[in-house]
This record gives C-alpha cells, sequence and structure tokens, in this order.
C-alpha cells in the first residue's frame, strides 16, 4: 500500500479502526492519525483510490516501526507474592488460617443466633470475619 502509493478508502478506515483500538495502549495513537483521517476524508465513496500524501505516509510508517516499543507492559510492576487464605465454618463457629511468611490465623464462636443460618451463610460468613 505504502509502496503504490494509493489505497482505498476502505483499507484506509479499516487500519485506522486497528489503531483507534489500540488507543489506550499507545499513548501519542490518536495525534498520529489525524493525517490518516484527513485522507479518508477525501472519498466520495469507500470503493475510491486515495493516494497517500507524504504526512499519512510518515504516519502510516511510524505505526509500522513503532509498535514494537509498546509492548503492553503494565506501567505497575505487577505483585510477586501470592497470599492464599483458607477458611471454614461448623455449627460451633469458624477459622481462617492465611499462608503468608507470619502465618496469620483467626477465629471465633458463633452466637446463638448464627447457629441457626445455614451451612452456607456461616461459611459466606467465616470469609467475610476472615477478612476484616
Amino acid at each position: 500500500m505504502l509502496r503504490k502509493g494509493t489505497a482505498t478508502a476502505r483499507a484506509l478506515a479499516r487500519i485506522a479502526g486497528q489503531c483507534i483500538s489500540m488507543t489506550k495502549a499507545v499513548i501519542p495513537a490518536k495525534l498520529l492519525l489525524r493525517n490518516l483521517y484527513r485522507c479518508i476524508k477525501q472519498k466520495s465513496t469507500w470503493q475510491d483510490n486515495l493516494v497517500i500524501d507524504k504526512a499519512t505516509e510518515r504516519d502510516l510508517t511510524w505505526w509500522w516501526s513503532a509498535l514494537d516499543h509498546w509492548n503492553g507492559r503494565a506501567f505497575k510492576s505487577q505483585c510477586k507474592e501470592y497470599v492464599q487464605m483458607t477458611t471454614d465454618a461448623s455449627l460451633e463457629g469458624w477459622g481462617s488460617n492465611l499462608m503468608i511468611e507470619s502465618g496469620y490465623q483467626a477465629r471465633g464462636f458463633w452466637d446463638l443466633d448464627m447457629m441457626g443460618k445455614s451451612s452456607n451463610h456461616r461459611e459466606i460468613m467465616a470469609v467475610y470475619l476472615s477478612l476484616i
């Protein structure tokens, strides 16, 4: 397309759409699409062959060569420490164990009202109490 110096309006619009889908990851994306949109705006129909001007060619070349540098790495480093928590609830009480170096444990006994609740309710409450 760049070698020919022309492309259909539909082909250029397809490229513009793909580039727009990357705007969250490629910060200067919208700035580097202005010339492409200017070129597309010259169309009468989507089948029209449009001449790719130097500014549009320069922007498309940037897109082609620069995407390798926008590798999608997160701005913040990802957490490297994983924590596992186990919980259990019985008719009389609940307990939890946090699997980290300090080995935090929590436990407690149910009051009469909670003893009358369903097993699922007590299990969820054990998770809640472990987290707070």
